[in-house]
């Protein structure tokens, strides 16, 4: 005999199996539907990926070094201090 995962609903006391669960459940995106990113945030404060993660697809993406970013101005600072340093040593 095939033991079935039980899961607890928070709504109600009754048993429902996963696969219950998962029939009555929103998707992901009907879940983020009209949200904003700060609305997002306070719903994954609150839910698991791992209820939502059949709804996901792999992506792939690459990252492009901003050259706003604070390691790049730093950097610039850094090279733009040093050249007045040497400016003002060669006076």
């Amino acid at each position: 005999m095939i033991k079935k995962e039980i899961y607890m609903s928070k709504a109600n006391s009754n048993n429902v199996t996963i696969e219950q669960k998962k029939k009555t459940r929103k998707t992901l995106q009907e879940e983020l539907e009209g949200m904003t990113y700060e609305e997002m945030g306070e719903f994954f404060d609150t839910h698991s990926m791992a209820d939502y993660w059949e709804d996901t697809q792999e992506v792939e993406l690459s990252v492009v070094h901003s050259p706003r970013s604070r390691k790049y101005r730093d950097a610039r600072k850094a090279k733009e201090a040093e050249q007045a340093k040497e400016v003002v040593e060669k006076k």
